[in-house]
């Protein structure tokens, strides 16, 4: 595993790649019952006119694996697969824990989903520091190459502030709350596995997430 980036050379990074990428609009994080985590994606635009359902999430072979687009991954048995909202998610996991249950969402944008630095920017963005630094100082970032496929995973903790629909101004406010999220560079596009909750859930669920990515393939 590669070294995390050094934050300077990353908020350095972070700004060149958002003015080079055109990037695409965030997705809308709509809240769920039982305040379950609303999760947001770096295409939301591209979502937005595509909302028709998937089928149901996909079955997983002997070995434990799924197929989920151009990758195979093991979740782990406790994380409970649902059916994806609409055809941007290729999957999605209720991450259950004592704090209240956290989601994943692996999201896939044909043609599109932008830079990954810039992607990790957004996302820094959705989180507000109690100490009123930037979420880009204290964002945890590595880089990993996995069958073969370039692997940007990262976590960050704060207080979750994303807008509940892209562009309305009306955010979330949610104190204690994780992002541990990996991008997976495949032939056919980026990958976002995103995860979004109560740090009390998700924290105890950093090595089962960190496993799960280890072990990804190229999809048969």
């Amino acid at each position: 595993m590669r070294s995390a980036m050094p934050v300077v050379m990353l908020a350095l990074a972070l700004g060149a790649c958002e003015q080079e990428q055109p990037q695409p609009a965030q997705e809308a994080a709509t809240r769920a019952p039982a305040a379950r985590p609303p999760a947001n994606t770096p295409a939301d635009q591209a979502q937005t006119n595509l909302d028709s359902p998937e089928p149901d999430s996909p079955p997983t072979d002997d070995e434990g694996f799924m197929k989920v687009g151009a990758v195979a991954i093991a979740p782990p048995p406790a994380w409970t697969p649902e059916t994806p909202a609409n055809s941007m998610r290729k999957a999605q996991f209720v991450i259950p824990g004592e704090g209240g249950d956290a989601s994943l969402v692996v999201y896939h944008f044909p043609g599109a989903g932008g830079d990954v630095l810039a992607n990790i920017d957004r996302w820094c963005d959705q989180f507000a520091q109690e100490d009123g630094r930037r979420s880009q100082e204290l964002v945890e970032i590595s880089e990993d190459e996995i069958s073969g496929m370039p692997v940007t995973t990262a976590w960050l903790t704060g207080r979750y502030v994303a807008e509940t629909t892209p562009g309305s101004g009306v955010r979330l406010d949610e104190p204690g709350w994780a992002l541990h999220a990996a991008i997976v560079e495949t032939p056919e596009g980026p990958y976002f596995f995103k995860a979004v909750g109560p740090e009390s859930t998700l924290a105890p669920n950093r090595t089962a997430f960190d496993a799960m990515i280890a072990r990804l393939r190229p999809a048969l």
